[in-house]
């Protein structure tokens, strides 16, 4: 989607597309630096990449001052996805191994994802790594997310991970419900890293690449702060990460 900056000026690297999950519309979002995308639709938990089916409406962000996108011919690409080998993955970033995070929550019929990256390229703050959320707006969908400066975020970029620190995990829902969250990847941590998601109303601690998953129970919500992320290491005290 985002190639050379002489066809793609003042935009932001992320791409936002609405797909369908059973009967709902969910979106889906691509993060063209690091190359990761969410898997909020329905195929297979197969992230999206940033390849635009024909017919397919996207959006894009422009910085401040506007911003310009354009197209041409030789972006085309003739590729049938459903045969496995043809589906793109995450391409290599520099010869660096990201180590990925994704978090996915479910009432047992939707689900809704949020990615966390590490990689020495990038800045804690708000850059080039970092989507920011589309909501579904649709309170049969509960949502999960981090927060950088007060926006709501679905793929977090962050520079390393550091042990023993904690990070605010964001959860919302529109209907009183029982829910699960897990983490359906974990890719490239030591195995000495203890990824844990604590329940802060329950004071509970689960172990996420020990467990299929923590399940709770929930009334309506918005930008509650229950849940935390804490990754620990041998027996430092936590600090906060974010």
């Amino acid at each position: 989607l985002f190639p050379s900056h002489d066809i793609r000026r003042n935009l932001s690297t992320t791409m936002w597309y609405r797909t369908q999950n059973g009967s709902n519309y969910v979106f889906d979002t691509f993060n063209a630096q690091s190359g990761v995308g969410t898997s909020n639709n329905n195929n297979d938990l197969i992230p999206v990449t940033g390849d635009i089916a024909p017919m397919q409406a996207f959006w894009v962000r422009a910085l401040a001052g506007g911003g310009l996108l354009t197209f041409n011919n030789s972006m085309r690409l003739h590729q049938d996805q459903t045969i496995a080998t043809n589906r793109l993955k995450l391409p290599a970033q520099n010869g660096l191994l990201q180590q990925i995070l994704r978090l996915q929550v479910s009432n047992g019929v939707t689900r809704d994802e949020t990615i966390l990256l590490f990689n020495p390229n990038v800045t804690n703050g708000y850059d080039d790594y970092d989507s920011p959320k589309m909501s579904n707006s649709n309170n049969l969908i509960p949502e999960i997310f981090t927060i950088i400066n007060q926006e709501r975020i679905v793929i977090n970029g962050l520079n390393s991970v550091v042990g023993n620190s904690e990070l605010p995990l964001g959860f919302t829902t529109g209907e009183s419900n029982t829910f699960i969250i897990k983490a359906t990847e974990i890719k490239n941590f030591d195995n000495d890293m203890e990824i844990l998601l604590r329940d802060n109303e329950l004071n509970i601690e689960t172990n996420l690449a020990e467990t299929s998953g923590y399940t709770f129970f929930s009334n309506p919500v918005i930008d509650s702060k229950r849940f935390s992320l804490l990754f620990k290491t041998a027996t430092t005290p936590t600090s906060n990460l974010w």
